[in-house]
């Protein structure tokens, strides 16, 4: 899986990039993802100028029907995420 870029991977970018141990690249990169989903998690819009916007959409109680057996279930409120990427990012 040449195409997929893990944890591990950005751990190894980021010491080389910075000069840094793998250790303390690590911990940034646990830094970042921990406030972006403590952020999230309290329903707020997380804005990174460059890459993207992560958006908390609230979706209220609703009525559905199971396409395979027709039966009308009711689906609880939640919240959807949504990642859009800036132009930057898929440029």
């Amino acid at each position: 899986m040449d195409n997929v870029i893990n944890k591990a991977n950005l751990v190894d970018v980021i010491a080389e990039q910075r000069g840094t141990t793998k250790k303390s690249a690590r911990e940034m990169i646990d830094a970042v993802t921990g406030a972006i989903i403590s952020a999230l998690k309290n329903k707020k819009e997380v804005r990174l100028t460059g890459f993207g916007i992560f958006t908390p959409k609230f979706v209220p109680e609703h009525k559905q029907v199971l396409g395979f057996s027709g039966e009308e279930i009711t689906v609880p409120e939640h919240y959807n995420y949504k990642v859009k990427l800036s132009k930057k990012a898929l440029a």
